[in-house]
């Protein structure tokens, strides 16, 4: 089909016409494109546009979220994106502490000579390098002192009446090409993330008891060991979290042992992705949810395997059918209606296996 040239031919469409386009366009992630060409098409992108939000850990991005929670786009948001960031030490705004205590002008001659800081044939300066970590450091540090994180997310998530997924993402938060020295200045992410998971969860009670409902919660880069004994953490998680019916784990090891300890009454499906897997771990959180929990999926995850010679054990990298004989007790205790492992496209996996449980009975 060829299309007209002339500029005003999309104009004339049939607005029906133009939501069945913008609909397909949003499948490539062309809409935003689209949007640009005129207000009638504006209107009509929005509610894809704002379907996902992403929100990093920033002023701006806070305030980006308290715009639109604010306006009549909050009502097209279907999934919110978050992005928690490591700490910086706050004390690198500082000159005389930069300078002293984490990059000498010294180191700095010597990687500049050996062209650490060398971007694209451009010479990184010494005070662009502080500036940039100096910078990252004051904003994150007016962000926590004033609990700008929590107060937003507390006012903002009700007001997302339609919100089904949230994807709390923890990253580094530093681009290129400061991302090679990011671990000198880093503050220990075994205290800083924990917090912001916890300000997620008091902001997720806060948008159910207004009603919205969260049925997919995704966890990915969370490597802090969280607390169970003596913690309110696993209460809390549980009032969160007792809406979720889709819990995925994302390069989050720690994250497994301690979901074994929270209710999660409307869990129906449960994915660990990329990441080591410790059967007795997994065996343990599947049995803490049997009668509830359906479908199991594990995505590009590793086992080691042993093997049993004359002269000793050896190891070795698992495969997929080592992870099938690791999970005979799963498999033979009737708790589950389906397991899953490395999808391979729409409703096609590497293996699949459908049991006999308690739930087609």
């Amino acid at each position: 089909m060829i299309l007209s040239q002339d500029p005003s031919y999309m104009q004339r469409l049939p607005t029906e016409i133009l939501i069945i386009i913008v609909r397909e366009l949003s499948l490539l992630d062309s809409v935003e494109t689209l949007s640009l060409v005129n207000q009638r098409l504006r209107m009509i992108c929005s509610p894809y546009l704002f379907q996902k939000l992403k929100i990093p850990f920033s002023l701006a991005g806070l305030e980006r979220l308290h715009h639109i929670s604010s306006s009549h786009l909050a009502a097209h948001v279907r999934t919110l994106c978050y992005e928690p960031t490591e700490l910086i030490e706050p004390l690198v705004q500082h000159h005389d502490y930069f300078r002293n205590c984490v990059y000498t002008p010294s180191e700095y001659a010597r990687d500049r000579r050996d062209a650490c800081w060398n971007s694209y044939g451009t010479r990184i300066s010494y005070t662009t390098i502080q500036n940039y970590f100096s910078r990252l450091a004051d904003e994150q540090q007016r962000i926590l002192e004033r609990g700008r994180d929590l107060v937003t997310l507390q006012t903002c998530l009700p007001r997302l009446v339609n919100l089904k997924t949230i994807q709390l993402h923890f990253v580094e938060g530093i681009k290129e090409p400061f991302r090679w020295f990011a671990g000198r200045v880093f503050v220990d992410w075994k205290d800083s993330f924990p917090d912001r998971f916890k300000s997620v969860l008091q902001a997720m009670v806060r948008a159910k008891d207004n009603g919205v409902a969260i049925r997919t919660f995704q966890i990915s880069g969370f490597y802090s060991r969280l607390l169970v004994s003596n913690s309110e953490l696993p209460s809390l998680a549980s009032d969160a979290l007792s809406s979720v019916e889709d819990l995925q784990l994302i390069d989050s090891p720690s994250m497994l042992e301690f979901m074994s300890h929270v209710h999660l009454p409307s869990l129906r499906r449960f994915a660990l992705e990329s990441c080591w897997l410790w059967i007795p771990e997994l065996e343990q959180f599947v049995f803490a949810h049997a009668g509830i929990l359906r479908v199991l999926h594990l995505q590009d995850t590793w086992i080691q395997s042993e093997t049993i010679h004359d002269w000793g054990i050896s190891l070795s990298l698992g495969n997929t059918k080592t992870i099938i004989e690791g999970l005979s007790k799963v498999r033979a205790g009737k708790v589950l209606s389906q397991l899953t492992i490395n999808q391979e496209g729409v409703d096609r996996y590497e293996y699949q296996e459908i049991f006999d449980s308690v739930f087609t009975k």
